[in-house]
């Protein structure tokens, strides 16, 4: 059972939202997010800053890091740009951009949600950023960022939500990226016990974004277990969570880039790849002539020559959810075995770039040195969840969201 909580704490200001709200953190590169946050002084970015983000030299050590994030948080405090939720609500919240929309809602779900498995993972957790990301909440005490959810798509849920965002919203703004974001408040009780109700009969609801906050937020509400607090508190158990229908969420391609093809030539590669693929070679003008255009068929950039590859249909035949996705079969038909890339974490060899530009992603980290581009085909909902219900996980860097959810609309204060 998916159980919905109003949301308490702060609410970005409407005169500042353009300001504060933070790009897709996951978009930019940490060179780009430093670079960003020093132009844009009251940008959310600076409450979340990684050493990295800073000049090789100058990079604070990560006690220092989260005191700079708690000041800038107390910095925006102090400007005035939250304002009180002053009764516990939830929020509509639409997001468009080009052709593409989807309305859900933010709300609060308990932890337990995640623990008992009503909220369900794909993906693996680093333990090491559970821990960084569970300190910032006990130091920096504050949350922004809502996990992202999909859910089923239930008629009855989209037909309620676009009567409730037929009013006037509380918010309405639109991103230097083009993102259009609206919310509309919802403090009416009875509206907020029909949407309890209604999310009440959803049995499971899938995680897309957000795994190291599930994670780090159970860490969290443990340790102030420990030190004795009262965890009933929902500042300690609640997590901030946006949730949508599945049938308008947008996965996008996540990519593959290596940096070179090992000891092989061109040819020898050529010829090991046959024992797995059909290869064609292409005539293309633009990169996305070379689109993958179903499963089981991937774009390839050597050299600046394209080509087709389609796994053989011997190799399409595992049962497995994991084993017969994409993104599993580039790893254990290509990778491995032909490159000898073994740790698709780690491997400085392998680099992964998110399909927002189509192919022309790949041709630009071409242009900047990487031998060999893997073009993929997305990844669907229904692999994410035979994934997720099989209570496995997929390779890293599997499946792309898009648009991503933005923090510093909300902010959720963490006492202790």
């Amino acid at each position: 059972m998916a159980k919905l909580i109003p949301v308490t704490g702060y609410i970005v200001k409407q005169s500042v939202a353009q300001q504060v709200v933070s790009p897709a953190y996951d978009a930019l590169t940490p060179e780009e997010r430093g670079e960003y946050a020093g132009l844009n002084p009251l940008n959310f970015l600076n409450t979340m800053r990684s050493a990295e983000e800073y000049p090789e030299g100058e990079q604070p050590s990560f006690d220092e890091l989260l005191k700079l994030n708690a000041k800038n948080l107390q910095t925006l405090r102090d400007e005035n740009v939250f304002q009180a939720i002053d009764k516990p609500s939830f929020f509509i919240y639409r997001l468009s951009i080009d052709d593409h929309v989807q309305t859900g809602i933010v709300a609060e779900m308990p932890i337990e949600a995640y623990s008992d498995n009503t909220i369900r993972i794909h993906e693996n957790t680093r333990a090491s950023r559970e821990e960084q990301l569970s300190r910032y909440l006990y130091e920096v005490g504050a949350s922004s960022s809502p996990v992202c959810i999909a859910y089923p798509s239930n008629a009855q849920i989209t037909q309620k939500f676009a009567e409730l965002a037929e009013t006037e919203p509380v918010l309405d703004f639109m991103a230097e990226d083009g993102l259009h974001q609206q919310l509309w408040k919802i403090d009416d009780e009875q509206i907020v016990a029909e949407l309890e109700q209604a999310f009440a009969q959803v049995p499971f609801v899938y995680l897309t974004d957000g795994h190291h906050r599930c994670a780090s937020g159970q860490n969290y509400a443990q340790k102030m277990a420990r030190q004795g607090a009262d965890i009933s508190d929902p500042s300690f158990t609640n997590l901030l969570v946006s949730i949508f229908p599945d049938d308008e969420m947008r996965i996008l391609a996540y990519h593959r880039a290596v940096r070179d093809l090992g000891d092989l030539t061109v040819p020898e590669f050529l010829e090991k790849l046959d024992a797995f693929f059909k290869v064609k070679a292409l005539h293309v003008n633009y990169a996305d002539e070379a689109e993958p255009r179903k499963k089981g068929e991937f774009a390839m950039l050597l050299d600046d020559n394209w080509y087709r590859l389609k796994i053989r249909k011997e190799f399409t035949q595992d049962p497995d959810p994991v084993k017969s996705l994409d993104v599993s079969i580039i790893e254990d038909r290509l990778l491995r075995p032909i490159l000898g890339i073994e740790n698709m974490r780690a491997d400085p060899r392998l680099d992964y770039v998110p399909g927002l530009n189509g192919l022309r992603g790949l041709e630009e980290r071409a242009e900047e040195g990487w031998r060999l581009m893997l073009g993929c085909y997305p990844t669907s909902m229904e692999e994410m969840y035979a994934v997720a219900d099989n209570n496995l996980v997929m390779p890293p860097k599997s499946t792309w969201f898009d648009p991503k959810v933005r923090s510093g609309i909300f902010l959720k204060l963490r006492q202790h």
